[in-house]
């Protein structure tokens, strides 16, 4: 009976329990796709000739790990028949192989193999190759066999669920290709574009020559040329950014969650093409690296048939654009700054990537799949595809890790066999078992590799302040770094400078074991101009995650990328029990308050109303006339019960500055959001104690933070 993945995958675990449960095993080992007690490996090897290899032997194999020779502690084939019953090996009869091949179908514990057809945003020619492609991959079914359709179109959308049913899967697939879904140029219309892009730009070029050898000012001609040039470089920029951001999300999604199902899966992406901007690298390098924690292989097919055009064309347009605005940059002192010239650098990277099958070529490579590419016969990659689907062979061994510090380790696999090919993934990072359920993201790997050797204050590193606040049931982590000591790298040729940094936070449980874990990464290029209002100014990182109540170690990192230093912090925490029909957030002094956007959220400690709190980690605050201790905190109350507030400020116990902002009404979720200022400028430098105390029916809490005024 065909079935879908939501009604039948909970039926086929339960049978397959029951089927363990009568047969006494060891306790499981913590086996991991890509976390690092236990790794396990997939393989597809062919011969010389394309051919699967059937009756490989683990003696033929040897695995290499981070450099280090890996002795294998299981090997075994997936699918297809067992090896020493292959159809290339000759001392099995046919008589063994029908056995064999009737137990494999009859057989509970196989897992489900999950298919995902990603259909990208295809133009009007490439649909009918993708759709092509697709359904010469359904010709090959297996009741194991469970195939979904997704699209990518800004977002992703889910056109039919994981099912053996090929007449649904057919029903996805052309919705998937219907010309009604995707309404986007072609490729030779943005690479004339492109040339379009970089024809004004030597015209610009060629005006601003002459007026700077005639010493004329800018002329009308010249101004409409570069608000030409500057419309078109912004739109183009915008809009491959945003479509390759779309494409990189999808794709996230995708192997990321599929890392709750056990197996080998499988993605074939369907696009015409892939590029990715400079300041997306880390996120793509995340998708190969989860592609691996997950066990997804991941195959590409370029539905654009066989290409008519250069592949690095529109490359090499965006490097003739580079050049023109690199003379412009040479010859023009008239101070009229085009966008392509603020941009020539970063526009002679992009040129690089802008070859669009490089990252597909990686993707599929680096997670043990391949790439189609310059076909209109898709039935060979199709077949190729689903040999590797239904055979395959498993095998798991020990890395022998003595830190897990996020470190990415290759893997390579060789083979006694001449004349043979390997298809596997590229490796893993080096991560915590109390992390392997986690994302991790290549730029966290040197902080946590950083903090593995144990967190210090060291001061010829990075000095920043971290602190969690408790706001109710969230936790929050703050991160103040003072900009003045990272990097700030000039470029004064296109007039900008660059910063890079990241955080990082781990909320460790009273047994070590990371609980959470909280990143950011911080890319920053701005004007020169600026340089030194930058230079003065604080990064502030704030993040919120829910905690049981317990005792926690809180382990920080920041990263300078750019000098590779790297600073440490670590923090005992305590997460209270629920505090009833009242209780209060933490203390937080506020560095600025300011309208939240759009997108603000909700649920996060600092913003409400519309509003977004920045806070202040330093304690030390300046006093003198008219200055205001602005203060911010959190009542959570009865709703329609009043409630009343008393902020003291405390030297030496004794009470010496008081104020009583008044409370708003507690909203359906009894917050009770406080932003409050206090007048200091009365008080004599020294020592203090803020002490808010709140009341609400006959019950009272209250909370206290020390501070410094100067």
């Amino acid at each position: 009976m065909r079935k879908s993945l939501l009604a039948g995958a909970a039926a086929y675990t339960f049978a397959a329990v029951l089927a363990r449960a009568q047969v006494p095993t060891k306790p499981p080992e913590h086996v991991i796709g890509a976390t690092t007690q236990e790794v396990m490996l997939d393989l597809v090897v062919r011969d010389k000739k394309g051919r699967l290899v059937r009756n490989l032997k683990p003696g033929e194999i040897e695995v290499f790990d981070d450099g280090a020779s890996r002795k294998l502690r299981s090997f075994r084939a997936i699918g297809g028949t067992d090896p020493a019953l292959a159809s290339n090996d000759q001392h099995a009869t046919a008589a063994e192989r029908a056995v064999s091949a009737v137990k494999e179908a009859l057989n509970p514990m196989r897992e489900p193999r999950l298919v995902t057809l990603v259909f990208d945003q295809l133009l009007p020619a490439q649909r009918p190759y993708a759709k092509q492609a697709a359904l010469e991959l359904l010709k090959s079914p297996a009741p194991d066999l469970l195939f979904a359709v997704f699209k990518i179109d800004q977002k992703l959308s889910l056109l039919e669920t994981y099912t053996n049913d090929p007449e649904r899967v057919k029903i996805g697939i052309e919705r998937a290709t219907n010309p009604s879904y995707f309404l986007n140029i072609d490729e030779d219309s943005r690479i004339s574009r492109n040339l379009t892009t970089a024809a004004l730009a030597e015209q610009l070029l060629a005006m601003k020559t002459v007026s700077a050898g005639s010493g004329q000012l800018t002329t009308t001609d010249q101004r409409v040329t570069q608000m030409t040039l500057n419309m078109l470089q912004f739109a183009d920029a915008g809009e491959q950014k945003e479509m390759s951001r779309a494409q990189l999300l999808a794709l996230w999604a995708l192997v990321r969650e599929q890392k709750q199902l056990p197996g080998r899966k499988t993605v074939v992406y369907f696009t015409g093409g892939m590029n990715i901007p400079p300041e997306d690298h880390d996120r793509f390098n995340s998708i190969v690296a989860d592609a691996n924690l997950s066990n997804v292989t991941v195959y590409a097919v370029n539905a654009g048939g066989m290409s008519t055009i250069t592949k690095n064309v529109a490359g090499n347009a965006l490097l003739e654009q580079a050049a023109a605005s690199s003379h412009t940059n040479m010859v023009d002192r008239t101070g009229f700054v085009s966008v392509d010239q603020a941009q020539v650098f970063d526009r002679a990277e992009e040129s690089v990537h802008e070859n669009t099958q490089n990252a597909l070529e990686i993707l599929t490579h680096d997670t043990g799949g391949f790439y189609a590419a310059d076909t209109n016969d898709f039935h060979g990659p199709a077949l190729r595809m689903m040999e590797e689907v239904n055979f395959h062979y498993e095998l798991t061994y020990s890395p022998g890790i003595d830190k897990y510090d996020g470190r990415f380790r290759k893997i390579i696999v060789k083979l006694s066999r001449p004349d043979v090919r390997v298809q596997t993934r590229s490796g893993y990072y080096a991560m915590p078992p109390s992390l392997s359920g986690q994302d991790v993201q290549p730029f966290e790997g040197p902080m946590l590799s950083a903090l593995s050797h144990g967190p210090r204050k060291d001061p010829s590193e990075i000095p920043f302040q971290a602190e969690a606040k408790i706001f109710g049931a969230k936790t929050s982590l703050v991160v103040d770094v003072p900009i003045d000591r990272m990097t700030l790298d000039r470029n004064e040729a296109d007039g900008s400078f660059r910063m890079h940094l990241s955080v990082l936070g781990l909320f460790k449980d009273s047994t070590g074991d990371i609980v959470r874990k909280l990143s950011r990464d911080v890319p920053v290029k701005g004007k020169l101009e600026n340089l030194e209002a930058t230079r003065a100014g604080h990064f502030i990182f704030t993040e919120y995650v829910g905690l049981p109540p317990g005792h926690y170690t809180l382990e920080t990192a920041v990263f300078d990328r750019a000098s590779l230093k790297i600073g440490t912090q670590a923090q005992s925490i305590v997460v209270p029990e629920p505090g009833g029909d009242l209780s209060m957030s933490s203390l937080s002094l506020v560095r600025k308050a300011a309208p939240g956007g759009a997108a603000s959220d909700r649920e996060a400690p600092y913003e409400f109303s519309g509003t977004k709190v920045t806070p202040e980690l330093n304690r030390i605050v300046k006093g003198g006339p008219g200055v205001l201790l602005g203060l911010y905190l959190v009542v959570y109350g009865q709703k329609n019960r009043p409630a009343q507030l008393t902020i003291d400020l405390l030297r030496d116990g004794a009470v010496v500055a008081r104020s009583e902002p008044p409370l708003a009404a507690a909203g359906d979720d009894g917050r009770i959001p406080v932003l409050a200022q206090v007048p200091i400028h009365s008080l004599q430098p020294g020592r203090y104690v803020v002490h808010a105390r709140v009341s609400q029916a006959g019950r009272g809490v209250d909370e206290r933070m020390p501070i410094e005024i100067q």
